[in-house]
């Protein structure tokens, strides 16, 4: 009853955590954008027709539904949903310490999670991760069930947990591989006379999740002019470690190009005190764990240092980005590492090791106000909505909006605006290189062909399709531009420095050199068919409103 007493309290103390500043003021940024708009569509084929547009399983967006069915899909209502599977994080995290090891590993790990910076971060995000480690916590529970008693019980679950992992994320069909391969060594090593029923078994997950199997084909082979908007090095490993054992989170979307940089552009104490010791302490006990030698726990590493590795290998290849979300299925297993190693002994210098980390973490939790709680997100939609009222737009003014499409932000919207021009990553291919090209075009071919562009020389024909927006509108024409400064934040001096490196060049994103030199043709033109009236700009968000001349 102690333990289950000291558990309830980690869970009540997670959830005051995960509701402090849960009513984010900016609203929903992109990606849980689409996740609600996604729910929001009419069972079966209206909303799976949206979510193969999309690039996740639907297992998130059904939960996510029957949330919004029950709860309502106000931005609260919504995050919300990640609270509950927050707390759920909690306590299946310590079924699975207490699981490998005892009641004192469980409460060590529930601990952990109750104050981990990621799981607070994505406890208030709608989004899918903290179902991801809900469903890793209890594939990693039945992985060891399973390895320790093979009952039909035990391996069923097992089974059906890798299925819903499958169905969740996108590509965790690697960590699920590299999961059935480890699991089936550990088993056929003591009982070979079962492969038949396994592989039977796997060829039964395999039938299951065919259906799903062209939507994976088509994720991994689509081309987006967002697919890659990071660059890869080799400090985003030790960004996504950071973000795991460390209250502040780093590489949420994207960190720094380097170590050296971050540390010298933020509050050194700070990083000394919250980053390096939680980190130093971390490998610690990492390594304690290991040095064990236990069969279980370092097949769950190497499954985990496996995925891991994929993941940099695409990530080295441009395929993706080296977020540290997409990773989250590791994550029970790191967690699992770690107090495992403070429980493998009694020591003094392991006591004061872990009392250390968990008051460094919590005081950054509970006292500092850049803890992940109380982060806000800069890309809300609703913000360019504020603007726009602040503004004054009616809808029957005419609304650019650069990078995103309008019904990015109609959930905020008092209108539906009907005069609209959008240059988002499917038109801006036409505005830079000409009628006929795609976003294909524009991925592959458009660093060879717009660095003069880049460098503003010879950009006549460029010049006249931005002007062509403006010169069609009537005199007296009231118009409002909307600009993300997330992706058109270089300057002409910018552009033009990146443009006349090669090496830079090379290195730096397509897409943030196209809408930050789109921006600028833009508002060249504006200027010329226009009178500007205001600019309002709010958090990482602009509205310029201009009257046609």
């Amino acid at each position: 009853m102690k333990q289950i007493f000291l558990l309830f309290v980690m869970c009540i103390i997670g959830l005051f955590i995960r509701i402090t500043a849960l009513d984010k003021p900016e609203g929903l940024w992109n990606d849980e954008y689409m996740g609600w708009l996604i729910s929001t569509e009419d069972l079966w084929i209206p909303f799976f027709n949206k979510m193969i547009n999309n690039c996740h399983m639907p297992l998130y967006y059904l939960y996510l539904k029957c949330w919004s069915f029950v709860f309502g899909d106000s931005d609260i209502a919504l995050r919300l949903s990640s609270v509950f599977t927050g707390i759920i994080c909690i306590i299946s995290v310590y079924f699975l310490g207490k699981e490998y090891k005892h009641q004192n590993t469980g409460l060590l790990c529930a601990l952990f999670a109750t104050l981990s910076g990621f799981l607070i971060y994505f406890s208030q995000e709608v989004r899918l991760y903290s179902l991801i480690f809900i469903i890793s916590c209890w594939l990693t529970f039945f992985f060891i069930k399973a390895i320790r008693n093979l009952s039909k019980t035990n391996f069923t679950l097992y089974i059906l947990f890798n299925f819903l992992l499958l169905i969740t994320h996108t590509i965790s069909f690697v960590y699920v591989f590299f999961n059935l391969v480890i699991f089936s060594i550990l088993v056929l090593r003591k009982k070979p006379e079962l492969k038949t029923k396994i592989f039977v078994t796997y060829g039964i997950l395999f039938l299951a999740f065919s259906p799903l199997i062209p939507f994976l084909v088509k994720v991994l082979t689509r081309e987006t002019l967002s697919q890659n908007w990071g660059i890869f090095n080799f400090s985003k490993i030790i960004f996504t470690f950071i973000d795991y054992f460390s209250p502040i989170q780093t590489n949420i979307t994207n960190s720094a190009l380097n170590m050296v940089k971050f540390i010298n552009s933020t509050n050194l104490v700070e990083n000394i005190f919250f980053i390096l010791i939680p980190a130093l302490i971390s490998i610690f006990f990492l390594f304690r764990a290991l040095k064990q030698k236990e069969e279980i726990i370092n097949s769950l590493a190497l499954n985990a240092l496996l995925y891991f590795c994929a993941l940099i290998i695409a990530a080295a290849m441009g395929k993706l980005v080296l977020s540290t979300k997409y990773s989250t299925e590791i994550y029970p297993t790191l967690i699992l590492l770690f107090c495992t190693g403070i429980c493998s002994t009694n020591r003094v210098i392991t006591k004061v090791l872990a009392s250390a980390y968990f008051i460094l973490i919590s005081a950054f939790i509970f006292f500092n106000p850049n803890a992940p709680q109380n982060l806000l997100r800069p890309e809300g939609h609703k913000t360019p909505a504020i603007l726009l009222q602040k503004a004054d737009i009616s809808k029957n003014d005419h609304i650019i909006s650069l990078y995103h499409q309008l019904f990015r932000y109609e959930k905020y919207l008092n209108f539906i605006p009907t005069n609209k021009t959008e240059i988002s990553k499917n038109e801006i291919a036409e505005y830079l290189l000409g009628d006929g090209n795609t976003t294909y075009d524009l991925k592959h071919k458009g660093k060879e062909k717009l660095q003069h562009a880049f460098l503003f020389q010879n950009e006549t024909d460029i010049e006249k399709n931005f002007d062509k927006i403006f010169s069609k509108f009537p005199s007296g024409k009231k118009i409002a531009i909307i600009i993300p400064n997330q992706v058109t934040f270089f300057s002409v001096n910018n552009l033009i420095k990146i443009a006349s490196d090669k090496q830079l060049y090379d290195k730096t994103e397509i897409m943030f050199m196209a809408f930050s030199y789109a921006k600028i043709k833009l508002l060249n033109s504006a200027l010329k068919y226009c009178n500007h009236l205001s600019t309002l700009n709010q958090d990482e968000w602009y509205v310029i409103i201009l009257e046609k001349k």
